[in-house]
C-alpha cells in the first residue's frame, strides 16, 4: 500500500490517491494507495469542495474521504509514502521511522518544470478553478510515474 500526505488531507494528497487508485483499478492490479495529512485539526473533514467537482470531472471520486491525520495510521500497512509539499518530508520521515520508503511525489513527473516543485501550491488566489485544474493535471502525471516504477518497475523518459 502506498501513502500519499499533504497538510490537513483535504485536498492534495486525497486526489493524489484518487488518482493512483483509478490507475491502479484500471490496470486490475491490486495495488492500492491512501491519503492522510501531518496535521489533525482536519480529521473527518470532506475533500475541498471545488477538487471533489473538478476531480469528479475526471473520473475520480473523493465523495467519500474522510480526512485523517499519519499518526492515526501504522507505518507497518505501507511500502512506499509521498510527501506533496517539502515541509511534510521530516514529519512523514519520523512517522515512517525508516520502515517505509519516504519520497516527493513530484520527482516521478516526466515533465523537468513539474518534478522540480518542492511544494503543491493550493491554488486559493485568483483564478481557484483553474488552479485546481493544472494542480490535478501535476498529480495525474506523477501519479502515472509512480505507477510505472513501482507497478511497473520502470521509470517513464522524461519529455
Amino acid at each position: 500500500m502506498l501513502l500519499f500526505v499533504c497538510s490537513r488531507n483535504v485536498c492534495r494528497s486525497a486526489a493524489a490517491a484518487a488518482v493512483f487508485n483509478y490507475i491502479a483499478q484500471s490496470s486490475a492490479s491490486a495495488l492500492r494507495a491512501r491519503s492522510a495529512g501531518v496535521h489533525t485539526h482536519r480529521a473527518g473533514n470532506a475533500v475541498d469542495p471545488l477538487m471533489r467537482r473538478i476531480a469528479g470531472q475526471r473520473g475520480y471520486d473523493l465523495s467519500a474521504h474522510s480526512a485523517c491525520a499519519i499518526d492515526t495510521l501504522d507505518p507497518a500497512n505501507f511500502t512506499h509514502a509521498f510527501w506533496i509539499d517539502a515541509s511534510h518530508r521530516a514529519p512523514l520521515q519520523d512517522w515512517a521511522k525508516g520502515r517505509v520508503e519516504v519520497r516527493s511525489l513530484m520527482e516521478h513527473s516526466r515533465y523537468p518544470e513539474y518534478a522540480a516543485i518542492e511544494e503543491l501550491v493550493m491554488p486559493f488566489a485568483a483564478a481557484p478553478q483553474h488552479g485546481y485544474a493544472v494542480m490535478l493535471d501535476q498529480i495525474e502525471d506523477a501519479c502515472l510515474g509512480i505507477w510505472h516504477e513501482i507497478a511497473q518497475g520502470g521509470r517513464r523518459e522524461p519529455v
